[in-house]
């Protein structure tokens, strides 16, 4: 069986590296490619030959060279990844008669904020195309809903899939732990304000507080605005919040005493899944709509209402006071389980 992966780029670190985790898992399985559409430097041991770079500009204007490589190779399958590829390629499968799997990573609708993530072009075009796939993968319960709520695609059409978690082979358990963490990115649906507003009412109002460590490449302006805001409400808390910039997950995991998740939506979230199974506890707000689904799959996690922070606090001071339990039970989102999850859907 041959089956090619598509993503507009390498540069992201949601879709693009489940993509990447489950292309270099399933190597040994079959003959997996992948193509990404906007070219950028990929960090990876597996085979050139089973990796396409289309360097467009823009993913648009990949149409041409993405159905030459389809024509040229004969997938089986193809498995693309986020909106706008999918509905390019969508189109790309019918001329090419290739049988297309479109994978849907992000909610659709935010109800907390009461907007869509999406433009109405954009839904629009999802909704006449995404109808062209053999079957429509959402990475969380809250994204089928989505898709079936706001995009009418038939529920029998829409499997969840969760994403898959790749765990170090690095052991850092015995690591001295210290602080709260937090790692991502900056952008407005991450909510970061919110968690260090909540941080400078902990900082104000415990002796001893622990730290926060912020992680994740943060840009002069936005670094501007968390520094104001610490002045402005705790100054004496600035010398407790380390930001970090870039870290290695695994250790950043294992370092922490705990794990915040203060988004204001997410289509799946690694950090929580990748939390657990470092057995870190993990705090996240019971965002539309990942978040829910994992902390029900493994057992453990603390779900809170967002922007709450009194019970933000009231969670750091007990996942703090190790009253939050750890999992020990086996990766339930191995890349060699979700995999399987794939495989199935290929063999329909």
């Amino acid at each position: 069986m041959k089956i090619l992966f598509v993503t507009s780029s390498y540069q992201g670190g949601g879709a693009e590296a489940v993509v990447q985790t489950l292309w270099e898992h399933a190597q040994q399985k079959c003959d997996v490619h992948w193509a990404v559409l906007r070219g950028g430097q990929v960090a990876t041991t597996q085979s050139p030959e089973s990796l396409h770079i289309i360097n467009s500009t823009r993913t648009i204007f990949s149409f041409f060279k993405i159905l030459k490589l389809l024509q040229k190779h004969n997938f089986d399958y193809v498995v693309s990844n986020l909106m706008y590829v999918n509905i390019l390629m969508s189109i790309v499968c019918v001329i090419s008669k290739t049988k297309l799997i479109c994978v849907e990573h992000n909610v659709i609708y935010v109800p907390f904020l009461k907007t869509y993530t999406k433009g109405r072009m954009q839904r629009f075009l999802a909704m006449m195309t995404y109808r062209l796939a053999g079957k429509v993968v959402a990475v969380s319960e809250g994204v089928k809903h989505d898709l079936v709520q706001h995009l009418n695609i038939p529920r029998s059409s829409v499997e969840v899939i969760h994403n898959p978690v790749k765990l170090s082979k690095s052991i850092y358990q015995n690591t001295s732990k210290s602080g709260i963490g937090y790692i991502g990115s900056h952008s407005a649906q991450k909510n970061v304000l919110f968690l260090i507003k909540s941080y400078c009412d902990y900082h104000r109002a415990h002796d001893n507080p622990e730290k926060l460590f912020i992680a994740g490449n943060v840009d002069a302006k936005t670094l501007g605005v968390y520094l104001r805001i610490i002045n402005k409400l705790n100054p004496t808390a600035r010398e407790d919040i380390v930001f970090s910039g870039y870290v290695d997950r695994s250790s950043f995991y294992f370092a922490r005493k705990v794990i915040v998740v203060p988004s204001y939506w997410e289509g799946f979230c690694n950090v929580v899944a990748e939390s657990i199974l470092h057995k870190t506890p993990v705090i996240s707000t019971d965002c539309h709509s990942g978040p829910r689904d994992i902390v029900n799959l493994f057992g453990v996690g603390a779900l809170i209402e967002i922007d709450n922070s009194s019970q933000l606090i009231d969670c750091l001071v007990r996942s703090l006071g190790n009253e939050q339990l750890i999992y020990t039970g086996d990766n339930l989102l191995s890349p060699e389980n979700v995999w399987s999850k794939y495989y199935q859907l290929f063999k329909v």
